[in-house]
């Protein structure tokens, strides 16, 4: 059984993630609720790795690490569109947090799953997406 909340660390920025479900609408906060547009963990690490290197060499097309990791998820260059198609509109999403600090990132988040009552639910499972991902890995 794999975890269910995922915690990437790039550079000087720490992710945390996971999916969960809710019977009220999530938003604020700082935190990123995004609707089914994750295909996996390694795909959502690949795409904040690409947004916090693409920060750090000042070739960011967005103006927060928040909405540069939602357009890396998509591979959409125009922001506007990207924060549209990755809304979460219903009650099963995924929720990421971005911080500096690892303990107060994972405090805020668990506070807040607390707080909001939210339950964290295994990741979707994809089979197909698995056995492509697992070849593009082989061959990169």
């Amino acid at each position: 059984m794999s975890s269910r909340i995922l915690a990437i660390k790039a550079s000087d920025y720490i992710l945390i993630a996971s999916f969960v479900s809710s019977a009220e609408k999530v938003n604020g906060e700082g935190f990123l609720t995004l609707g089914d547009v994750i295909a996996s963990k390694f795909h959502l690490a690949f795409s904040f790795g690409r947004a916090v290197r693409s920060f750090k060499e000042g070739r960011n097309i967005a103006r927060s690490i928040e909405n540069e990791v939602i357009c890396n998820i998509l591979g959409d260059r125009q922001v506007e569109r990207a924060l549209r198609i990755a809304k979460a509109n219903k009650p099963h999403f995924f929720l990421l947090l971005i911080g500096k600090d690892l303990e107060e990132t994972i405090r805020r988040y668990v506070d807040f799953c607390r707080r909001k009552r939210l339950r964290i639910e295994d990741w979707p499972e994809r089979p197909d997406l698995d056995l492509l991902e697992k070849a593009a890995i082989e061959v990169y």
